[in-house]
């Protein structure tokens, strides 16, 4: 894979911010407050798409981690501090969509704030551990890493579907009809399976560009 010019590892970042933002202001913020597949779509914004492009856009991303001294000063290795991340953001991903947090969401727009400081926090912790250049000290091997992206990716599936599945409406507070034609009964489940397929996908990309700078690297 060719090298990207050096302004063009900015533009994830550049992304992100423009996406992030664009969720934050009116109209998507408005729909967001009233529209349950809108406010879907802001969740996974705020805990996918915009940490996963935030750390691919970050300048010296690939540089590994730096280990903390463990027990009697030895130094921890990166499966203990994978785990800690990847259990933050599962906890910070389910409690912004129970029911209560979400119909409050729709109650007090200032949520929104918190719910995009701590999503993006938890997110990016764990792409942080998904891109980092493969081959590097302190970074979790491959196998380790693909169990991480399917773990967060199945508690998108499962937030899902278990709202899918639920005969009752979880979120009292928003319609669930949507401006114009679109239809969106159920369209909140629908759009977080969207979410672990991105997921997935993102990491995907991720795997390729840092294989394609360690051959860059080796051939040099």
């Amino acid at each position: 894979m060719p090298a990207l010019p050096a302004r063009a590892r900015y533009g994830p970042g550049i992304a992100a911010a423009i996406l992030i933002t664009s969720v934050l202001l009116p109209p998507v913020a408005a729909y967001a407050r009233q529209y349950a597949y809108a406010q879907a779509l802001q969740f996974l914004i705020f805990a996918v798409a915009g940490p996963a492009l935030l750390v691919l856009g970050t300048p010296g991303r690939s540089r590994p981690p730096a280990w903390r001294p463990g027990r009697g000063g030895r130094r921890g290795g990166p499966g203990g501090r994978a785990a800690v991340r990847l259990v933050a953001f599962i906890a910070v991903a389910i409690s912004w969509r129970f029911p209560v947090t979400v119909n409050a969401l729709a109650r007090n727009p200032a949520l929104v704030a918190a719910e995009m400081v701590t999503l993006l926090a938890a997110g990016t912790g764990v792409w942080l551990e998904l891109v980092s250049t493969p081959a590097a000290p302190g970074q979790l091997p491959r196998p380790a890493r693909a169990a991480m992206a399917a773990a967060a990716m199945w508690t998108i599936w499962i937030l899902a579907y278990l709202t899918g599945m639920s005969g009752a409406s979880w979120f009292a507070a928003y319609h669930h009809g949507a401006p114009g034609s679109l239809s969106t009964a159920g369209a909140a489940e629908r759009g977080q399976p969207v979410g672990a397929v991105l997921f997935r996908a993102v990491f995907a990309e991720a795997e390729e560009v840092g294989e394609g700078r360690q051959l860059r690297r080796a051939g040099r």
